[in-house]
């Protein structure tokens, strides 16, 4: 069995950390397929923070990685990021099982180079006032000469190529001649940013989804389907976040007085992994988690940073985004569009705080059981810390 692991909202939702823990399921491979610099995913080490940003998080626990050709990548930082996880090693954080870095890290010859006048470009463009809150990695000039057939791919650049000896492969053909099963898909972003969704344009620059995938490897789709099976696994928030523009139905304004927005950010540490900028920070939303589950093909559920949430609201009762309204009437999740979320009301329910994630805390079990009912009975595992292992599977028997 293969899997694909997919923000289901805008990104930022602990990615890394839930690739790094299904590494134990799919250990024979974890391929990037899109994004670059502008992902960031955070892990946590012996109290120490590890962020990552083209290389795939599975990388720390030793399993062979690739960045494929959907992806950009930007040399200097790759090769800053390549030092770094090598430095990690040394200092005990972390276990590369006898290796390094250069000999578990495979790079496509067909990944497109950001260059100085991609990231100049996109500074400008944000500082304009007319650009769409990028990351100013110059991600979306690099994607825009991409398809202007006027990029520089790593093949392209003897520079690039020496840089990376030894670590590049023709990743279609590399991927469509070894066995697959036991491959896990780790995406950036999240379902909402995708470049053809209803969103655009406070969207990424790629394909985040399957169709990603398919397009970010060049992979042969029966291979993908290993068995038949190839298991979507979203992850979500407890909370809802985002970053730069576009509008955001659940949002807690600056002016509300109910709950403090400031303490909020500062528990959670809401700011952007790859930029430092502050999200913005919104009540969970199931609805929009429903359409997301519904297009994108989702089996399971991961809930994660439910430590930060009874953080978050301290003991207040927790709203929580349970329905849309248009003119009065009940948008069903199968007929949610993103081109008329402005047009639609959030409707709300509250409920209380827990004071520990516990199979014996009664709040905590009712906020699981009561999300999970509206999210088809989908959810498999809850992070409840930082580390690996801060992990709680959930029986189906344990829902009630």
């Amino acid at each position: 069995m293969n899997t694909l692991i997919l923000g289901a909202f805008r990104g930022d939702e602990g990615k890394g950390k839930i690739v790094d823990y299904y590494t134990k399921y799919s250990n024979k491979l974890v391929v990037r397929f899109n994004g670059s610099c502008n992902a960031g995913h955070t892990l946590v080490r012996k109290g120490k923070e590890l962020v990552l940003h083209q290389i795939p998080s599975a990388i720390i626990s030793g399993i062979p990685c690739l960045i494929a050709h959907g992806c950009l990548v930007n040399l200097n930082k790759l090769l800053k990021e390549i030092e770094e996880v090598e430095q990690w090693s040394k200092e005990g954080l972390i276990d590369l099982k006898g290796k390094s870095v250069r000999e578990l890290l495979k790079v496509a010859y067909g990944c497109h180079l950001i260059q100085d006048k991609h990231i100049q470009l996109d500074i400008e463009r944000e500082e304009t006032g007319k650009g769409n809150g990028s990351t100013r990695q110059g991600i979306s000039p690099a994607y825009g000469d991409k398809y202007l057939r006027s990029g520089i791919r790593i093949y392209d650049s003897e520079e690039a190529k020496k840089a990376l000896d030894g670590m590049l492969v023709d990743d279609t053909t590399y991927l469509n001649s070894i066995e697959l099963s036991g491959v896990m898909f780790e995406g950036a972003q999240g379902v909402m940013l995708d470049i053809d969704s209803a969103y655009y344009p406070n969207v990424s620059s790629s394909s985040v989804g399957v169709g990603g995938v398919l397009a970010g490897t060049g992979i042969n789709y029966e291979k993908l389907l290993d068995d038949d099976i190839c298991e979507i696994v979203g992850i979500v928030k407890a909370y809802m976040t985002s970053v730069g523009v576009g509008y955001f139905p659940t949002e807690i304004k600056e002016d509300n007085t109910e709950y403090d927005l400031e303490h909020m950010r500062k528990v959670s540490k809401e700011y952007g992994a790859t930029t430092g900028r502050p999200r913005k920070i919104g009540f969970l939303d199931l609805p929009m988690l429903q359409y997301s589950i519904h297009i994108s093909g989702i089996g399971s559920v991961v809930l994660t940073r439910l430590d930060t949430v009874r953080e978050m609201f301290n003991g207040k009762d927790i709203p929580i985004c349970t329905k849309y309204l248009l003119n009065g009437e009940v948008v069903p999740y199968s007929k949610i569009s993103l081109y008329d979320l402005e047009k639609y009301t959030p409707v709300y329910e509250k409920l209380p705080c827990w004071k520990s994630e516990s199979r014996t805390d009664e709040n905590f079990m009712n906020f699981i059981n009561f999300v999970n009912r509206r999210l088809f009975h989908m959810i498999s595992d809850l992070s409840i810390g930082q580390g690996k292992d801060d992990i709680m599977s959930i029986d189906e028997e344990e829902y009630f």
